[in-house]
This record gives C-alpha cells, sequence and structure tokens, in this order.
C-alpha cells in the first residue's frame, strides 16, 4: 500500500492507495470504508435502485462525495459530474481520485456543501470513518450498530474477512458482541469539528446549477 501526505491544510492525515478489481486504484484515508462504498456501488447496486441509471451526457450532483467514488462511477458512465465535499481533508482525497483517473474534464469539484443558505458551519468530523460526518453527533448510529451486532457483523465480512473470520469463531454470541462493539467503538473514536463553507442552488435547474459551477 502506498502512502502519500496531506499537502494542504493543518489537518495533516495520511492518504493511501489501494487497488480494487472494480475500478483499479484509488486513494483513500481510510481502506476499510473506501472497500465498503465500493462494495456497495458496484457489486450491490445500492445507489440503482427504484430504476435509477446513469446514461452518457446525464448530469450528476454528487452532494457528499467523500473520496470520490461514485464520482468516479458516473464519470465513467460519460456523465458530466459535479462533486461537492465540504472537509477539506477528505475533498483533497477526491482530487487526487479524479486526477488519478483522467476524469479532469467531466468530474468538476467544489470544497463547498449545500444547503438552503450560504453559510459557514460546524461539522462533527470521524477521523477513521468519514463517511459518518455529520452536521450532529453520531452517537446514537454508532450505538443501534452496536446493539444490532448481527447485522453489523456483515461490515468486517466485506471489508476485513480476516476479522470477520476472528469475530465469527468467537465462542458465545456475547464474545462476538463485545467484539463488534470494540470494532465500531474504533471508529466512532476521537470526533472533532470542522468550519464548512455552504452554498445554496435553491430553485435552480441542472442546467443553470451546471453554469453557475462553471463561472
Amino acid at each position: 500500500m502506498n502512502r502519500l501526505q496531506s499537502l494542504e491544510g493543518k489537518e495533516k492525515e495520511a492518504i493511501h492507495k489501494i487497488a480494487h478489481p472494480a475500478i483499479g486504484e484509488i486513494y483513500c484515508i481510510n481502506e476499510w470504508e473506501a472497500r465498503a462504498t465500493l462494495h456497495e456501488i458496484f457489486v450491490d447496486k445500492l445507489y440503482f435502485q427504484e430504476g435509477v441509471s446513469i446514461l452518457p451526457g446525464d448530469i450528476v450532483l454528487d452532494v457528499g462525495a467523500n473520496i470520490g467514488v461514485f464520482t468516479l462511477f458516473a464519470a465513467q458512465q460519460g456523465a458530466k459530474v459535479y462533486a461537492f465535499e465540504p472537509v477539506p481533508p477528505t475533498f483533497e482525497v477526491l482530487q487526487h481520485n479524479i486526477h488519478l483517473h483522467r476524469l479532469d474534464s467531466v468530474a468538476h469539484t467544489r470544497n463547498i456543501g449545500i444547503s438552503d443558505r450560504p453559510e459557514e458551519k460546524l461539522m462533527f468530523r470521524y477521523p477513521t470513518c468519514s463517511v459518518c460526518d455529520s452536521w450532529t453527533a453520531q452517537d446514537d448510529f454508532f450505538e443501534s450498530m452496536s446493539e444490532n451486532w448481527e447485522n453489523t457483523l456483515s461490515l468486517p465480512e466485506v471489508v476485513d474477512p480476516d476479522q470477520y473470520k476472528t469475530i465469527s469463531s468467537l465462542s458465545s454470541e456475547t464474545l462476538q458482541q463485545g467484539a463488534v462493539r470494540e470494532f465500531m467503538g474504533r471508529l466512532s473514536a476521537s470526533p472533532c469539528k470542522s468550519n464548512v463553507n455552504l452554498t445554496h442552488f435553491q430553485g435552480s435547474s441542472p442546467a443553470r446549477i451546471s453554469n453557475r459551477l462553471i463561472s
């Protein structure tokens, strides 16, 4: 696994490069969540239910783009993508991935969030689980995942098969639940707050949004 160091901002986070059969190489901050998101999009196809599809020439707004897994997928289908990611360290990885896959001409990024009004706002960040970054603390979510530990076991099964085997081999459900709770505790550890910028496109059509982003 290759490593880069974050180039900008005060929050220096290691950036890793991993390989996945669905997309090739991709940069990430946390390998486990990158693999989980790749599985959701390319294997489970969770983003393409109820007849949702992406066709060449479509305009796609990826709001909360994170490291850009869906941005890359949509761009590779021939769509023009506008990816919004408000958290600077995560946004940097998003840019790395677009450059890596040479999609700069069709995937455009903005280091902002989307709101019903322009503002600056505090956001809760989870350095070991950036997909859970939110406007509010996610304590209840992590606790729910721990309580529903049997369903949560599907997460390490996808992202860390060795850990899944270790947990599954424990001699009792109590021990397995404790191991899952410990796993979730690592993901939810040490949340911090970051100021992020928000913009708004209320009442705008996709074409007008596209024109505003280009200008």
